[in-house]
């Protein structure tokens, strides 16, 4: 069953991404569609991700670490035998034990909900690790077209170019980040430099079912690294949003709507910055 794979466009974060395209941003804040061609986008790096890659394994399948835990699977996506990863296998391990340990529900394996999260985790594997989205098969990505707050359209093209972070973060005025100033690379080593133990996610509450899937999700990491430059403080950043998947006969998806409160998780980002300042205050203040 492919419902909603996309339908996790929700931000399912951890991305890795290329110099090779600067993105451009229409007024209403989507991404043009001018493109360079699909392998400008398998340009290799050593990049290193919270949801790490093995540089050193291109092209091996995923484990039962990668799937789950103690029996219970979460991510059950059949790698292609021809494929070629981004940036080398990815390595699940630190996002899992983070979804384990710190998801707010569990739900039953046959349960939507439980189908949708499956089914989301699924799709991070294809948008985030895969850069030839001509081997997609979560998305219709001849017809796939993509919403953030509104802004838009974003192709699956566009998005296998720039990245999930850039299509979805957009302009944040909250914190140091421009998506028309970001490469996928670039936007990705942001938010894993912050996010060093992974930034899961997990669905909460599926309202309506195909073709046209609406549900609710939480995204959730320890701010423990840096984010351009400015350290963490250690505490837990969240993010809540809503997401609504139009899919076709096949279950794939064509049209996705995301929203999320931007400014909200933006201020996040930089917390660490904020509260470093507070803290330096009050030594002036007992020292004086």
């Amino acid at each position: 069953m492919k419902v909603l794979a996309a339908t996790g466009l929700c931000i399912a974060a951890l991305v890795e991404g290329t110099a090779a395209f600067a993105p451009v941003l229409f007024p209403s804040g989507g991404l043009s569609p001018a493109l360079p061609s699909r392998h400008a986008t398998a340009r290799i790096s050593s990049l290193r991700m919270a949801t790490e890659c093995d540089p050193n394994n291109m092209m091996g399948a995923l484990t039962d670490v990668d799937r789950g835990q103690d029996g219970e699977i979460i991510r059950d996506y059949t790698v292609p035998q021809d494929v070629e990863w981004r940036f080398g296998k990815p390595d699940y391990t630190k996002v899992n034990k983070l979804y384990f340990e710190g998801r707010s529900k569990k739900h039953d394996a046959d349960s939507l909900e439980g189908v949708v999260q499956k089914i989301v985790k699924n799709w991070e594997v294809e948008s985030h690790h895969m850069p030839n989205y001509e081997q997609w098969t979560t998305m219709d990505v001849k017809k796939f077209k993509a919403f953030a707050n509104g802004a838009g359209p974003v192709s699956a093209e566009a998005m296998a170019t720039v990245g999930p972070y850039n299509m979805l973060m957009g302009e944040m005025p909250s914190c140091p980040f421009s998506a028309a100033k970001e490469t996928f690379e670039s936007a990705n080593k942001k938010f894993t430099g912050l996010f060093t133990e992974g930034f899961a996610w997990e669905v909460l509450e599926v309202y309506s079912g195909p073709p046209n899937v609406s549900f609710s999700w939480r995204h959730f990491g320890p701010a423990k690294g840096q984010f351009d430059g400015v350290k963490g403080d250690g505490e837990m950043i969240e993010m809540w949003g809503h997401t609504m998947a139009r899919v076709n006969a096949d279950l794939q998806i064509e049209e996705l709507q995301v929203h999320y409160d931007r400014e909200s998780f933006g201020s996040q980002l930089t917390r660490g910055e904020k509260a470093t300042g507070v803290r330096a205050f009050l030594r002036r203040l007992i020292n004086q």
